[in-house]
């Protein structure tokens, strides 16, 4: 039997067009002054100033930037072999140890009583809207209200907190120009939704299937709705011209047991003088596999 061992990333050279790629990424985002300056020192800033508890965005994760940016350069250090770049590392750790507290702790928040405690979180978030979160010892939690939620309820019993988000679905109206029939182009609602900026592009097929008026999306909390065959719309349902955008119009969801989604609602989208729309939806990010694919009509997310 051959004993297969993974070699040391210093006896491993890359080459042709894989190589070119990797080097243009370890200059931009390791080698380069503005990686090492700029990069790696905005990072580090999250440990000196530890203001996380004041922030209202991003507080729960700039702790965790440094560490996978210094992963990153540590492996390419050890790949290249290059002195100044084994240089860098080892002064960056150095830089970063000297924030460390005499009781040890090393972190983004000025506020340390939850450092070591443990998180146990249960609940299908965002597709329900109530979520347990139990805590390894007694301690005082604040929970953020995120910004795409009116309001946050918490409950606490004992070591556990139950957090119940206002999910309340709404209707956003698009006043975004359509693309014009034979020029698809960049930063259009067509271009965006059928992810033409990958690299292949979409195929014709799917450049036909374009939608060319305005039409509305519908969210449920931070969730993107959608038609989708996978949800039992018909290819009909999902190409239907007909818009409730700009409209005075209601949404209701009925949640159903989901097996091909994440989320499957029934629901109901009703205006003045129309006669309501009834569909099943899901959560877009289980609508499609590809968005830029030849099926991609497989789901929508205008109404």
């Amino acid at each position: 039997m051959t004993e297969m061992r993974t070699p040391r990333l210093r006896d491993v050279r890359l080459g042709g067009a894989p190589a070119a790629k990797m080097d243009a990424l370890f200059h931009a985002r390791i080698l380069s002054r503005h990686a090492q300056h700029d990069i790696f020192g905005e990072a580090r800033r999250a440990f000196e100033r530890r203001d996380d508890d004041a922030l209202g965005h991003g507080g729960l994760w700039r702790g965790e930037f440094w560490g996978k940016l210094m992963i990153g350069a540590a492996r390419v250090a050890d790949y290249l072999q290059d002195p100044s770049l084994l240089a860098f590392v080892r002064d960056e750790c150095h830089r970063l140890m000297v924030l460390q507290d005499d009781d040890g702790y090393l972190g983004s928040y000025a506020d340390k009583t939850l450092d070591g405690v443990r998180f146990e979180i249960s609940g299908d978030y965002p597709v329900c809207d109530t979520v347990t979160v139990r805590v390894s010892r007694p301690v005082e939690v604040v929970f953020r209200k995120p910004t795409w939620c009116p309001r946050l309820d918490v409950s606490r019993d004992g070591d556990t907190y139950t957090l119940g988000f206002d999910m309340a679905p709404r209707v956003i109206h698009r006043d975004i120009v359509p693309t014009p029939e034979d020029e698809p182009s960049r930063g259009t609602w067509a271009f965006d939704r059928y992810a033409d900026n990958a690299p292949q592009g979409a195929n014709e097929d799917v450049r036909r299937s374009y939608r060319r008026t305005p039409a509305a999306t519908v969210m449920r909390g931070p969730l993107l709705l959608a038609r989708a065959q996978r949800a039992g719309a018909t290819r009909n349902e999902i190409r239907d011209e007909s818009t409730v955008n700009g409209l005075d119009c209601a949404v209701s969801l009925a949640p159903l047991p989901a097996t091909e989604t994440w989320g499957l609602w029934d629901m109901t989208l009703s205006a003045p003088e129309r006669e309501p729309l009834r569909t099943r939806v899901c959560d877009f990010q289980s609508a499609g596999d590809d968005p830029s694919a030849v099926d991609a009509d497989a789901f929508s997310i205008w109404f």
